[in-house]
Parts: structure tokens; sequence; C-alpha cells
């Protein structure tokens, strides 16, 4: 069993802003028929409605930026282990609304995409465990020194700081939703975060229920404080049982609904594998994050 899939074919008459809408009902599209390179990427990218971020040197794992500084298309996490289930920067309130994930180079084994809706590994849960995901905050603690100006690019990842002045206004006057919880403690040589939100619930565009955090090992809950293994197994074992497992080929476009679904990666077994990522936003939209985010950026 594994959750739904949704393919399009790519054609002059495409409206690509639809596939969006595809990607909101759905969690994911995969579009086939690009060329296999980064222009062909970028200029369909950029016609899907969607305000992407830019490139921020160490933001999430070890990245390395392609084509054109502007365009914020960078490699996927470098290194070749397999990575475990997590919504992209969801350790931040900055969560991103989507991932576009772009084949360049498919590798020939291995390296597989993984995906699974939070919806269905949820529902699978039987009542009690449910009742107990429910219950559940996740708590994410970051610190990073002023002395070092990429700790702070990669503390949010999607604004400039130029001073701690400006640090100090941007962590002040940050969103959340209702259901999560954000704090910050500057000090003279460091600024320390804490944000949290509920393991269970509904995605932007969805009207159900699901689980989608940051779970490639055990995650925190409180200081100190780990999910419960048991609680932690029955969620792994949904999300094994529901995942779509993706086999690349040239020219491909994953597009994910990165406030709904988790993805994983299975080890990379061939160096010639490239893949590359846009992270963005909703152009236009009424969540005060994207908002944020378009007024802040550079």
């Amino acid at each position: 069993m594994s959750c739904r899939t949704d393919v399009v074919e790519i054609s002059k008459r495409l409206d690509a802003t639809s596939i969006i809408d595809r990607v909101k009902e759905s969690g994911f599209t995969i579009v086939h028929g690009l060329s296999p390179t980064i222009e062909a990427f970028e200029q369909f990218s950029d016609q899907c409605g969607i305000t992407f971020s830019p490139y921020r040197g160490r933001v999430i794992g070890a990245r390395t930026l392609v084509g054109s500084a502007d365009s914020g298309i960078v490699t996927v996490n470098e290194g070749t282990g397999a990575i475990g289930w997590h919504a992209e920067a969801s350790f931040t309130p900055l969560w991103p609304d989507f991932l576009f994930f772009f084949c360049v180079n498919s590798p020939r084994d291995g390296g597989e995409t993984l995906l699974v809706d939070g919806v269905d590994v949820y529902d699978s849960l039987c009542e009690q465990a449910q009742q107990r995901a429910r219950q559940v905050q996740l708590f994410h603690t970051r610190e990073a020194r002023f002395d070092v100006p990429d700790e702070i690019a990669a503390f949010l990842g999607l604004f400039k700081v130029n001073s701690r002045s400006e640090l100090e206004a941007v962590f002040s006057n940050i969103p959340v939703r209702e259901d999560e919880q954000w704090s910050h403690l500057t000090r003279a040589d460091a600024v320390k975060y804490v944000y949290s939100h509920p393991l269970v619930r509904r995605g932007k565009w969805s009207t159900r229920l699901g689980i989608c955090g940051f779970l490639p090992e055990l995650p925190m809950i409180g200081d100190d404080v780990l999910l419960p293994d048991d609680l932690y197994k029955s969620i792994s074992d949904a999300a094994t049982s529901y995942r779509y497992l993706h086999r690349w080929r040239d020219g491909e476009v994953l597009i994910i609904d990165n406030t709904r679904m988790m993805h994983a990666r299975n080890a990379v077994t061939d160096q010639a594998r490239k893949i590359v990522l846009r992270i963005g936003n909703e152009r236009h939209s009424d969540c005060p994050k994207s908002a944020t985010r378009i007024a802040r950026g550079p």
C-alpha cells in the first residue's frame, strides 16, 4: 500500500500554475518531460506562482548553489547516507509551503526519494495512538553565535541579516499559527530560539488531520524528553507502509506540499545522481508567513 500518485506530462499548452492546485489537492505531483537542464527547471518553476527562497549558504544541511545566485536552486543534502522522514525546515516557524525537486541526472540504482502523506500516517494509527499523538508538541531549540555569520544565516535560512538589531527585529515579528509556540533569547554573544508545533495538525490546504514534522530520529517533546519509543515506532511503521518510492528519471520535477507530506531518501549508491531543489511559498498568499518572507527578503 502506498500514497496516491499524480503525474503530469509537460506540454506547451500546460498552465503551470494549475499544477500547484493539483499539488494542494493530492499532496504532491510529478511532472515529466522537461529537458534535464537547470535552465529548463528554473524557467518552468518560475511559471508556477511561487516565491522562492534565496540561497543562504549553510541553511539546511550541506548544499551547493547551482545556476544563478538569485535563483536559490541548490543541490539536495550532500553525502550518500539514507535520510529519515521529515518536512523540510519544519524546525522553524518559517516552515516552507512547497518543495520543487528536479532530476538532472538519474542514478542507475539507489538514491530513491520516499514520500508519505501525513494524513495516511495518522489515519492508519489505532484510536489510542491517535489520541496520544494529538497530545504531542514537538520542540526545536537552536543557538547561533553572532561572530559566526553562517550560523545566523542558517538560523532561519530565509533572511539576510546584516546586524544584531535587524535579527532582533525579525525574530520579534515572526508570525506563528495558533497551534505553535515561538520564543527567543538574545544574549551578548548569541541568540537562542525555541519553536514548537503539534505533531498532529492540518496541512495548509488540507481539511484532515495528519502527522508531519522532522522525524529522522526520536524528536524532542519537551526539555530532555523524547517521543515515546512505542508511539514513534507506530508512526514509523505507518509511514513505511503507506510510503511512495520514487525512482528518478532525467527531467522529472517532484513538487511537494511540505505542510502535509514528509519525505526521506534511500542511501545513494550511484555518485552520478544529481537532484536539485528549490524551496518556496505561495505567491500572493493570505498566509502571514509568506507575506513576511516577501517583505523581508533581499
